[in-house]
This record gives structure tokens, sequence and C-alpha cells, in this order.
């Protein structure tokens, strides 16, 4: 009897491990975004997930981000801001925008 409590318990304590892996797996992994403003418009900043809005160009720009959602801003020169929220799975390594969709929307 004493056996299968300790079986039992053992088994939980498995699952809830493995639970508490896979959760920090999936919040911890590193994802790539690409910002694509090479045929775009000039003046713009960006922000990601709130940080400090930092000049555009026209390039492309990579910026690794941990976790599944994120935000995007996109300020304007006249000061207007445009957002885009969307959220990564765990299969997906990287995430292509183009800013000229962004902005139009």
């Amino acid at each position: 009897m004493a056996s299968r409590n300790i079986i039992r318990n053992w088994g939980i304590l498995v699952i809830l491990f493995l639970g508490i892996i896979y959760s920090l797996m999936v919040t911890g992994k590193e994802h790539s975004i690409i910002l694509d403003n090479r045929n775009g418009l000039s003046g713009l900043r960006y922000s990601i997930d709130g940080e400090n809005y930092q000049a555009m160009g026209t390039k492309k720009i990579q910026r690794y981000v941990q976790g599944k959602a994120h935000t995007i801003y996109i300020k304007k020169s006249n000061g207007q801001v445009t957002e885009k929220d969307f959220q990564l799975g765990f299969q997906e390594n990287d995430l292509e925008l183009d800013i000229k969709e962004i902005v139009k929307s």
C-alpha cells in the first residue's frame, strides 16, 4: 500500500517537473524579429516591447527577443504611433515584418 503512494507521488512530481521545464523553455526561447523597411518610409522610429525608440532608416533591422507575445510600436515623424501585437509559436525561430504594411493598417 505504501509503495503505491510513493509511486503515485513520484509520478505527480515528475509530471509537475516536466511541466515547469516546458513552460520555462517556451518563455525563455530566443526569437529573431526582422523589420523590413527597405522599400518603405523614411523618418520612422521603432520600439519593441516598450523599449526606447530607435531610428529605423530604410533598411532591414534584426532584433532578438525572448518570450511568445510581443508588441512593435512604429512612430512616424509627425508623432503618430502605430502598434502591432503578435505572438510567436514554439517552432517559429524568426519573423519578418514589412513596416509598410504595419504603417498602412
